[in-house]
């Protein structure tokens, strides 16, 4: 028996009031390892009209193209396992130094990471040259 035929017999007898989609869900691992192998879809739906289902190239793809975004969400939605990684002593009491920052603090924190104290903003540079000559004292005359 053809991997074709033992798919639509089972798509078949599954019809028992259930709908194409939910059964097509079902079957979702079957047509996929179909189609990998290089089947076409046309070829696909040809064969499985051929040995009983019923169905057109246009609805197959739609209810693949549901059965995947299903699969997909499902996928998403599953519970993420993580596992425990052990941390070092310095990311231990870096994590215990910033439950104590504040949000501001945090912020600064961050932005430093991806700042490396060199401007290129020529407003920052005339206020530094500016600040730079107030703060530097004139050297005293001796007349």
């Amino acid at each position: 028996m053809t991997a074709y035929k033992k798919l639509a017999e089972s798509l078949n007898l599954e019809s028992d009031g259930k709908p194409r989609a939910r059964r097509f869900y079902a079957h979702l691992k079957n047509i996929e390892d179909l189609l990998s192998t290089g089947i076409t879809a046309k070829y696909l739906v040809q064969k499985l009209n051929e040995n009983g289902f019923e169905i057109n190239l246009k609805t197959f793809k739609e209810e693949l193209y549901r059965a995947r975004k299903k699969l997909k969400k499902k996928l998403n939605e599953s519970p993420k396992i993580e596992t425990a990684s052990p941390l070092s002593e310095e990311a231990k009491q870096q994590d215990i130094e910033e439950e104590y920052l504040t949000e501001k603090q945090r912020r600064e924190k961050l932005a430093n990471k991806y700042f490396d104290g060199v401007s290129n903003n020529p407003l920052l540079k005339k206020f530094l040259r500016e600040e730079a000559k107030k703060n530097a004292t004139p050297p005293e005359s001796t007349e």
